[in-house]
Formats: structure tokens, C-alpha cells, sequence
């Protein structure tokens, strides 16, 4: 903690005054997120749609404080609305709220009522799932382009018109190569689950990473003895149950950053190439892929499909993928939910703001996925 001096006060405050605007946005996005997931990328709810809060309200028909936040989400976006109307909010603005326990003022079970504020209509199901309609379309395309300018268009999700097949892959490098080096918690979260220890008397372990940058995900693959060693396990007894001679091969298209790849000499072969111009029968196939790729126009979409072809019969495939792959509408995008849920591959969200360090607040999901189609839990 900095010294509470007049100068390092005035300094605190001078810096939150700079950054209202960004806390502003970052307020926007997290509230809207809350209530809908496909909030979590600019380009995931379209004008008209509705949004489904499940498990609202109780057996009761009163709010279901057990299952979400719904109600508390609810309120910001309201007062969010207010404020992008031109409004001043005070602590006790909550016509949405107040509307909604009105039309269920004597209601003690599950029961179906409706009910209209200035923003907001709301429907409220036996099942105790309440849908939710925006009746301002210009407050949607506000937020929309807040959540824009928040996540950014670079790595995130860039509105993508494209209708294009899975097999129909971009041609041009990514916007600033795609490159957002993976800060070191998503980087550990991607790779907890990832078996990348082999066991002594098997083949050697391959592990491709296909878009290396700085080399923040392949460095994590190489597997030395002594990041293993603890007051159980010895460097003798681990040696004696596993390989430590993982064949870790990078591709990285930027030339400055494969030099620095060859330069740490870990590896056993980096390409200074296009990943989407490599063939299995360059590089051979491996035992696990690990990825960061880029994101812009479904490039992440383009990658995972083409390292598919890259992985053994038993092999597995890790990548950090845009949150938008989860709902986007597109071809490409269905068509890729279809394949992943055929190879029963499984999801999960890393932390909102994973990817602040790299200079960008888009959020990301991790996808896990044997080519075998071996369910992953």
C-alpha cells in the first residue's frame, strides 16, 4: 500500500476521474452479462429478442433468491437504461422491480402474470421462468455499442455477416496477427485439466501449439522434473514413473517472435508460418494440441476445425475460444456447435477480465475435446 499522503490521494482520485468512461463500460457489460450470457460478446443479442431468466421465482411465486442474481441484474440494467435515456437515478428507482411484485402482490403459487414498465416487458411462467422483452430498441443499440468499444474488435467479436461453412477458412492474417499473449492464470486454468505428463514405459508425448506468440502455453508443455517435485514425490521417483521429453513443436506466423521461440531452444521445431497454411503431413500428428488462436471474423472458429486434423486418433485438443462461438447464428458457427457437441466436447468460462493484462476485456471460453470423441467432464 502506497504512503496516504495529500499528493498520493489527489493522484488515486485523479486516476479513477480518468478511468470513469472505462469504468462506465465495464459496469455495462457486467450487469447485462448477468442476466444474459450472450451479453458476454458485443455481437451476441440481436434487436428483438428475448431474454429467458430461469428458475426466477419460487414454488411460491415469489423471487428465487437460491438459483441467481436475476433480481439485483434486473435493477442495473434498468438504472443503466435511465441513464442512457438522459435520466438521473436515485437509490429508489425500480419501476421494473416494483412492477413485477405488483402484478404478483397476492399470488402464493406457481401462477402466470405480466406486466409493462417504460423498458421493460415481462412475462412470468408457471415454471417460475420469466421472459423478459426490451421495448426500447435504440437503449439496445446503445448498449451493443458500448459493449463494442469494451470488448474491442480484435480478439473478440467482430459482428461477423459471414454465412461461410466450416471448411471455408479466412485466407488473411488476423488484425494485428491476432496476437494477445495468454496471461499466466488463463494459461494455468487451460491447462489443469490437459494430461501432459507421460507415463515411463509409453511413447513419447507431441504437443502442438499453433499459434505460440511468445511462447506463454508451449513453455507450460515442455514439463520439467522439478515443477513436479514435492515433500511426496522425489525427482528419482518421478523419473522413474514418467517421461520428461515432451516433443513440444510451435507455429507462429510473426518471424521476430518465432526467432525468440528457436532462441529459447525447448522446442523441437518451430514454423514461421501461417497455422492454416501447415498440413499434418509437414508436422506429423500429435498426441494434444494446446491453443490460443485468433479470434476476429471467427478466425478461433477456423483454427480449432484445422487443428482437428492435427491430433492422433486418441489425441486431445485444449483452445481458448471467443464467448461469442457459444450463440452467434452464423453457418459456421452452428455448424461448429453441431461437431462439438457430436465429439462430446466440454466447456467452461474463464473469468471475465481474463484477458485485461493482454489489453482487451473480451471474454473467453475454454473449449476441451478428444478426437475420439470421448466424452470430457
Amino acid at each position: 500500500m502506497p504512503e496516504v499522503t495529500v499528493d498520493n490521494v489527489r493522484a488515486t482520485l485523479e486516476r479513477l476521474a480518468g478511468d470513469a468512461d472505462m469504468i462506465w463500460r465495464r459496469g455495462i457489460a457486467n450487469a447485462f452479462s448477468r442476466l444474459d450470457r450472450r451479453f458476454r460478446s458485443h455481437d451476441g443479442f440481436k434487436v428483438g429478442a428475448r431474454i429467458i431468466l430461469e428458475r426466477a421465482f419460487n414454488g411460491h411465486g415469489r423471487w428465487n433468491y437460491y438459483y441467481g442474481e436475476q433480481k439485483d441484474a434486473l435493477l442495473d440494467i434498468e438504472r443503466a437504461f435511465l441513464v442512457l435515456d438522459g435520466g438521473t437515478v436515485s437509490s429508489s428507482y425500480s419501476p421494473a422491480i416494483g412492477a413485477i411484485e405488483a402484478s404478483r402482490r397476492n399470488i402464493f403459487d406457481p401462477t402466470q402474470s405480466e406486466c409493462e414498465t417504460e423498458y421493460f416487458r415481462v412475462r412470468i411462467f408457471k415454471n417460475g421462468n420469466a421472459h423478459l422483452w426490451f421495448r426500447r430498441d435504440d437503449l439496445v443499440e446503445k448498449v451493443n455499442r458500448i459493449l463494442a468499444n469494451y470488448y474491442g474488435e480484435v480478439i473478440g467479436d467482430a459482428r461477423t455477416q459471414e454465412a461461410d461453412p466450416l471448411k471455408n477458412r479466412k485466407t488473411t492474417p488476423a488484425k494485428a496477427f491476432g496476437f494477445f499473449p495468454t496471461p499466466a492464470a488463463a494459461a494455468d486454468k487451460l491447462l489443469e485439466r490437459v494430461p501432459l505428463l507421460q507415463e515411463r514405459d509409453k511413447p513419447r508425448l507431441t504437443i502442438l501449439e499453433p499459434s505460440a506468440g511468445t511462447g506463454n502455453l508451449a513453455r507450460r508443455c515442455v514439463q520439467r522434473v522439478d515443477d513436479h517435485v514435492d515433500r511426496y514425490d522425489t525427482a528419482e521417483k518421478l523419473r522413474a514413473t514418467y517421461r520428461f521429453d515432451n516433443a513440444v513443436d510451435c507455429v507462429e506466423l510473426q518471424p521476430h517472435l518465432a526467432d525468440g521461440l528457436r532462441a529459447e531452444a525447448i522446442y523441437r521445431a518451430v514454423y514461421a508460418q501461417d497455422f492454416l497454411t501447415l498440413t499434418p503431413g509437414t508436422t506429423g500428428l500429435y498426441d494434444r494440441v494446446v491453443m490460443n488462436p485468433p479470434f476476429d471474423l471467427e478466425r478461433d472458429i477456423d483454427h480449432v476445425t484445422h487443428a482437428l486434423d492435427f491430433l492422433k486418433p486418441d489425441g486431445m485438443l485444449v483452445a481458448i475460444m471467443s464467448a461469442g462461438t457459444e450463440y452467434r447464428e452464423t453457418r459456421k458457427a452452428t455448424a461448429f456447435r453441431a461437431l462439438m457437441e457430436r465429439m462430446k466436447a466440454g466447456w467452461d468460462d474463464l473469468p471475465p477480465g481474463s484477458f485485461a493484462a493482454a489489453g482487451t476485456y473480451v471474454n473467453t471460453r475454454i473449449l476441451r475435446v478428444w478426437k475420439d470423441g470421448r466424452r470430457f467432464y
